[in-house]
Parts: structure tokens; C-alpha cells; sequence
């Protein structure tokens, strides 16, 4: 009797007579048939991106980069940071900021651990600050410290928040790559970005117009690196904002997750991009505007950043941050 086809295989499949490989695949180089499996799980992966957002994806990278566009990893800037005032009794003020930043990862374990070294000048004083393999550090009056006195917790915060900002720019430099990474993505739609409430004050943002039709999407980002938010990257809802017209990130709303999957009530943060630039193959937004979103939704703007020098071709190791001898 002949059995199915199907029916051999598995009769085969014995642990006395193990299944073989098909012949043509026992003759193919192992390195071609692994690169066969990345390219179908590639294909699988691309496979669970909805085909619109999929869409869009390729058409802001498409706008954000050259072909040729290396991942960045490391970045010397420049910044001009303006922090606004929350009422009337608080001072906030300008400062510049040399930043040198290495997203690194510990050799033994392969975790994050990013590694920042800046120079801040403002009208009250001077900071050199970082963190390097080992921890935070600071430098006053010429003298080297580590961080971990109690009386230095606001600088670290400090520290820990410019860690973030430098996350930050490092996602916004492939927002391509944010958008395929939303988890429970809803579907793109056509949507106006309320950038201000007249043109008069758009522009006192660094924006022409009031309202910039958009394509927008909304899903989950497993962490991202929120200022207002003590400690690591945190869940998050993330709203995106696409240029209609040029396909160029316009915008992110970004709000965070609570243990029973909810969004928290206040502590969300928007950021508005502006006057972008190409540098290395990438468009970069030399100007971007940090809002914070209470408990009502409402946005207030708490940070101006300006980039006034950005090198993303910085030879950084981990071995530049090590804290002055």
C-alpha cells in the first residue's frame, strides 16, 4: 500500500530514523541557509506592521535619511538650553551646554548604560559633570567627587536628566525606527497638529502656522526616556506627528503607563521639532521645544533647546568619559 506523502514523512520522522534535511538544503553553506532564516524572520517581523503604518514608516525614513546613513551611537553637541518659569515666583534661566555622549552597553552583561561627560555655563557657575563606567562624578572648585553624598542628589538627577535629553535626540535622529517599534499601533490618520493657538505665537515657537495637517499614529513604546520621571525608561502611550507635505517628524506626545496598563495622569511630556537640518546623512531638528501635559491634557512649555554644534561622526569610547585623574 502507498502511503500519503505526508504520512512517510512523519512514519520517518522516528526516533530510530531521524527526519534528514532536504537535499538541496544539506548542500547549501550553513552561512547562506542562517541567511535565509533572518530574511524570513525579517519578513515575519514586517509582517505584524500594519500595512499603513508601515507605509508611513518608509516615508519619514525616507525624508529622515540618506541611504548611507550610519547608526548613531555617539555625538558631541553643543546646546543652548532655555528653561521657562513656572510661575512668577520661579527663576529659570539660559545655559549652554557641551555635551559628549556614548550610548553605551556593559561588556558582561550587555545592559545600557549610557555615558555622558558636559560642561554647563550659566550666569551663576560653571559644571563639569558625567558619568563614566563606574558612576557619576562631578568637578568643583578643580577638585574631582563621586556623586553619591546626599547633599549632591539634585545634581545627579541633574546628570540623570541629561542622559535622557541625550536618549531623547538619539531616537529622534531615526523616527522611522519609533514608528515601527509602536506596539497595539491604531490605525494612521489625517490630523490637524495645534501647534499654538494663533500664528503670532506658533512663531514665538519656531513655527509658521497654528495648525500643520499631519498623519498621526498611537501605540505603546515598551520604555522611553521621560525627563519628568525619576530612575530608568518608563512604558509610555506615544502619540506621533507626521508632516503631511514633507513626511518630517513634526511632533511626539509621549505619556506614561501605569501598572494596570492606564495612562498616568499628568507626568506626559510633548516635544515640538523645528529648523531641521541635515547632518551626516540625517535630518536633524536644531530646535526643539520640551512641553510638559497636566492632569487636564494641557501642555505647558518648560525647556527650549537649541543645537548649535552637533557632531554625529564623534570617535567616542568608553575610555573618554573616564573622570579626570
Amino acid at each position: 500500500m502507498t502511503r500519503p506523502r505526508g504520512a512517510r514523512a512523519a512514519a520517518a520522522a522516528t526516533p530510530g530514523h531521524p527526519l534528514s534535511l532536504p537535499a538541496r538544503m544539506r548542500k547549501t553553506p550553513l552561512a547562506a541557509r542562517l541567511s535565509a532564516v533572518a530574511v524570513a524572520l525579517a519578513a515575519a517581523a514586517a509582517a505584524q506592521v500594519p500595512a499603513d503604518l508601515a507605509e508611513l514608516a518608509t516615508q519619514v525614513e525616507t525624508a529622515h535619511r540618506t541611504a548611507a546613513a550610519a547608526a548613531v551611537t555617539a555625538f558631541h553637541a553643543d546646546l543652548r538650553i532655555q528653561e521657562v518659569a513656572r510661575d512668577a515666583e520661579e527663576h529659570r534661566g539660559e545655559l549652554e551646554l557641551g555635551v559628549d555622549f556614548l550610548d553605551w552597553k556593559k561588556p558582561d552583561t550587555g545592559k545600557p548604560f549610557p555615558l555622558i561627560r558636559y560642561k554647563q555655563s550659566d550666569s551663576a557657575r560653571a559644571v563639569e559633570q558625567g558619568r563614566d563606567r563606574v558612576d557619576f562624578w562631578s568637578i568643583s572648585n578643580g577638585k574631582v567627587q563621586d556623586m553619591q553624598a546626599r547633599e549632591m542628589a539634585n545634581d545627579r538627577e541633574h546628570c540623570r536628566r541629561n542622559i535622557k535629553l541625550a536618549r531623547q535626540l538619539i531616537q529622534f535622529l531615526d523616527p522611522a525606527a519609533v514608528l515601527r517599534s509602536l506596539a497595539e499601533p491604531s490605525a494612521v490618520q489625517d490630523e490637524e497638529l495645534p501647534v499654538a493657538d494663533t500664528d503670532r505665537a506658533a512663531k514665538a515657537l519656531g513655527r509658521p502656522h497654528a495648525r500643520v495637517p499631519c498623519r498621526t499614529v498611537g501605540g505603546r513604546l515598551a520604555g522611553f526616556p521621560l525627563r519628568q520621571q525619576s530612575g530608568d525608561d518608563v512604558p509610555v502611550l506615544a502619540k506621533v506627528f507626521v508632516s503631511r507635505d514633507d513626511h518630517r517628524l513634526e511632533a511626539l506626545e509621549v505619556r506614561p503607563v501605569g501598572a494596570d496598563g492606564k495612562p498616568v495622569a499628568g507626568g506626559g511630556e510633548f516635544l515640538l521639532f523645528s529648523d531641521y537640518q541635515l547632518l551626516a546623512g540625517r535630518l536633524v531638528p536644531m530646535q526643539v521645544r520640551h512641553f510638559a501635559i497636566d492632569a487636564d491634557g494641557k501642555r505647558q512649555l518648560q525647556m527650549s533647546v537649541d543645537i548649535v554644534k552637533l557632531d554625529l561622526d564623534a570617535k567616542l569610547t568608553a575610555e573618554s568619559f573616564d573622570r579626570p585623574k
